[in-house]
């Protein structure tokens, strides 16, 4: 079965992991972004749809920029 996943959607969703991200204190960013990490690694495991391994990839990215040190 293929489903359709909207840029939209996923890219209001990374926006708001980024935002609630930016609020969290030091350590808690930390764990956010290791678990996008982990997440980012299942859906590579699982052979996710290219959208959504793209997905956890910007996500992650953004991240790293944005909070990793």
């Amino acid at each position: 079965m293929q489903m359709n996943y909207s840029k939209k959607g996923l890219s209001e969703i990374r926006d708001s992991t980024i935002e609630h991200c930016a609020e969290l204190p030091g350590q808690d960013k930390c764990t956010l972004i290791n678990e996008c990490y982990d997440d980012y690694l299942w859906v590579l495991d699982i052979n996710s749809p290219k959208q959504i391994q793209e997905h956890y990839r910007e996500l992650l990215s953004t991240l790293i920029k944005k909070f990793g040190h």
